[in-house]
């Protein structure tokens, strides 16, 4: 590959889109967080754990998933939409992290960054990216949800 071309750039362009997306998604879940601390007492983890939970081994299997539930119950709650507290879009969102995390790992250790990658990586890596479009359909789902509904609740106190 020839410095400075499309072919050459392109791991550049992925690695900036994922670490751009990295820090937009976080904010986006410190301040839906911060909003849900806002609006109810009954909050448990803290905004900046909302979002550290993600890096941290073993725990991140579990805890943003705690935290993104907390912040959708107690959002809906003081928004008085106490029949959308529970929703099966946060385990679809949270079972296709999981699963795009472990294939994106598997297909790590099956190409790594050797020049001959193991038989098979190929449909590994297909698997990932075709399982990375509905998780991140879900999850912008899962922020328009949460962000109409603190709006709601917001706009609903303002009248208390």
């Amino acid at each position: 590959e020839v410095a400075g071309s499309p072919a050459a750039l392109a791991p550049l362009a992925v690695a900036a889109t994922f670490l751009a997306s990295v820090v937009l998604v976080g904010c986006w879940i410190y301040r839906a967080s911060a909003n849900a601390h806002a609006l109810s007492a009954d909050m448990t983890i803290r905004p900046a754990w909302a979002v550290a939970w993600f890096f941290v081994p073993f725990a991140n299997l579990v805890m943003p998933f705690q935290a993104m539930k907390e912040t959708w119950r107690e959002s809906h709650e003081a928004a008085g939409l106490y029949d959308q507290a529970e929703t099966p879009l946060l385990a679809w969102w949270w079972g296709l992290w999981i699963a795009v995390n472990v294939l994106g790992n598997i297909s790590f250790a099956f190409g790594g960054t050797t020049s001959q990658p193991l038989e098979g990586a190929v449909y590994v890596d297909l698997l990932h990216a075709a399982l990375n479009v509905p998780l991140c359909l879900l999850l912008i789902r899962l922020m328009r949800r949460v962000a109409d509904t603190q709006r709601l609740a917001r706009n609903a106190s303002a009248f208390l």
